[in-house]
C-alpha cells in the first residue's frame, strides 16, 4: 500500500524506506485488519447482507490508514465517505479482484496438493490404516498455500490501494493536486541570457 500509493505521487521506495514507513503503523494495521475481518465475518454467518456491505465500505480503510497516518476509527470512517456513492463499483472490483486472486492462489497450490497425494498415496486408498495421518500430503499442502498467499497478497493489497487513489482522484481531485506538485517539482528553464 505504501509503495503504490508514493509510486503514483512519483516517488520511488525501496525495501528500507517502505518497512521504515509501514513499521510505526504496524500495530493499528493488525487492528483493523482483525476488526474488519471479524466484523465482516459475522456479518456474513448471521446476517449477509451487513458482511457484504461492511466489505464494501471498508475497502480502503487500509490505505487510509498507512497514507493518512489516521486512528483506527478514523480509517473505518474515512473509507466508508470515500465509498459513498460509489459502494457498488468499489464492491465489484474488490469481488473480481479476489476471484483472480483465488484463481491464482489454486493454480499455485494445486501442484503442491498432487504432490502430496502421490508422494502419500497410501493414505489415500481403501484399504489404508484409518489412523493413518497424510503427514506428507499435509506439508506439502501448506507449503503451496504459504506460497501461493506469499505471490498473492501483494495483489490484493495493489487493488486497495489502486482503490484508494482512485477514490480520492475522483471525489477529491488528487490527480490536479499531483499535476501541480509535479509541475513544481519540474526544472524551470533556464532565462534567455542577454548579450552585451
Amino acid at each position: 500500500t505504501v509503495a503504490i500509493t508514493q509510486d503514483v505521487l512519483g516517488v520511488r521506495l525501496d525495501i528500507k524506506q517502505t518497512w521504515a514507513a509501514t513499521r510505526p503503523r504496524l500495530w493499528p494495521l493488525v487492528a483493523v485488519a482483525v476488526v474488519t475481518t471479524v466484523l465482516e465475518f459475522l456479518g456474513l454467518i448471521f446476517f449477509i447482507a451487513p458482511g457484504i456491505w461492511l466489505w464494501g465500505i471498508w475497502a480502503v480503510a487500509v490505505p487510509a490508514l498507512m497514507v493518512e497516518r489516521t486512528t483506527i476509527r478514523g480509517a473505518l470512517g474515512r473509507s466508508r465517505r470515500l465509498v459513498a456513492g460509489t459502494f457498488w463499483r468499489v464492491w465489484g472490483i474488490r469481488a473480481l479482484g479476489a476471484l483472480i486472486v483465488q484463481v491464482v492462489s489454486g493454480i499455485i497450490a494445486v501442484p503442491f496438493a498432487i504432490v502430496g497425494v502421490i508422494v502419500d498415496s497410501d493414505a489415500f486408498s481403501a484399504s489404508s490404516n484409518s489412523t493413518h495421518i497424510p503427514f506428507a500430503f499435509v506439508v506439502l499442502t501448506a507449503l503451496g498455500s504459504a506460497i501461493a498467499a506469499t505471490f498473492v497478497a501483494p495483489v490484493r493489497a495493489g487493488i486497495d490501494a489502486l482503490l484508494y487513489v482512485d477514490l480520492r482522484m475522483r471525489k477529491e481531485g488528487l490527480d490536479i493536486v499531483l499535476q501541480q506538485s509535479l509541475h513544481a517539482r519540474a526544472p524551470q528553464p533556464a532565462p534567455p541570457r542577454t548579450a552585451f
